[in-house]
């Protein structure tokens, strides 16, 4: 039996239902089996396991890599091509990918320190920004990749259809629709990160910043903006984060040479769909609660910064 946190159980559990509670009994055969058809030794969980199982290990072809196999084969996919794809992120290496056991394997970064390694958060900022700004991403859009807006939608109509009846969240969702919409009418298509923040950029042996786990997902950039702007907001205090989160759509906006209100509006955006994910899932009446709190919370912080109504907007 792997040895699994309870959280990454619980993770696998509220988002997959059943599917991912045979998903974590058959782990275990799999991981050897994998191991075994790749040559892999030396496998070691990393410590925070999310969506995926991801450990380290050494390859007698590749040296030092990293596994991962995960739940739904579509998304490790669609990580493999980005890999390829997304060429001026400074994306880490794929090396071999299974989609019959749903398991990819990956260069390893080392010494692998993330992004909150620096001291302050304006360094952070200002890496995140500076490696956004590098993935112009000018080359015609390949097809295949999910569109962010179809995850809005699916996942908003999955939320509304569980929750029926109910008028808040609904309200924040249809403030995200507008914003989505002004995103839609001025800015232009690329292929996007889809999970772009701290703990999955990590310097290498030379010093540098490597991304890892890119989705792949066709949208607009201020998304993977939002991404990081919501990880920045979490490690910061309440009494802190208006002007933070006022500094930090000033230093995208400058990177991708767009506005600081589409880069607040993509952070609210990505703020609901975060949020909506979670509500969709299979959770407790009390974490539900705590998500819808986050929710209000967050509608407050960004209409008091857009001088906009709380709510939506008549």
């Amino acid at each position: 039996m792997i040895p699994l946190p309870r959280k990454f159980r619980t993770n696998i559990k509220e988002t997959f239902g059943e599917k991912g509670r045979l998903w974590l009994k058959d782990l275990p055969g799999k991981l050897d089996e994998i191991c075994h058809i790749w040559n892999l030794t030396e496998c070691r969980p990393v410590n925070d396991l999310s969506f995926n199982y991801v450990c380290t290990a050494r390859s007698d072809r590749f040296g030092p890599v990293v596994l991962k196999i995960g739940v739904e084969s579509s998304e490790l996919e669609n990580e493999f091509r980005s890999l390829r794809y997304l060429k001026s992120m400074h994306l880490c290496r794929g090396l071999a990918f299974d989609s019959e056991r749903n398991a990819m394997l990956l260069e390893r970064v080392t010494p692998g320190e993330n992004l909150f390694s620096l001291d302050s958060p304006e360094e952070q900022i200002k890496a995140g920004a500076s490696l956004l700004k590098d993935n112009e991403n000018t080359e015609t859009i390949p097809q295949g990749f999910p569109y962010y807006g179809d995850w809005l939608k699916r996942s908003f109509q999955k939320t509304r259809n569980k929750r029926a009846g109910t008028t808040t969240v609904d309200a924040f969702f249809k403030k995200a629709e507008i914003y989505w919409l002004e995103q839609a009418n001025r800015l232009p298509e690329t292929l996007n990160h889809g999970d772009f923040h701290h703990m999955n950029i990590l310097r290498n042996e030379n010093r540098e910043w490597t991304v890892i786990d890119p989705q792949g997902v066709i949208g607009y950039q201020t998304a993977d903006c939002g991404r990081f702007i919501l990880n920045q907001l979490g490690r910061t205090d309440n009494e802190n984060r208006s002007e933070l989160l006022t500094e930090m759509s000033r230093v995208f906006a400058e990177a991708l040479k767009t506005t600081e209100e589409l880069v607040l509006k993509g952070a609210y955006i990505e703020q609901m769909l975060s949020c909506s994910w979670t509500l969709e899932g299979f959770i407790s009446e009390e974490k539900e609660r705590d998500i819808i709190e986050k929710m209000e919370a967050a509608d407050r912080l960004y209409s008091s910064i857009l001088n906009a109504p709380q709510g939506i907007e008549g």
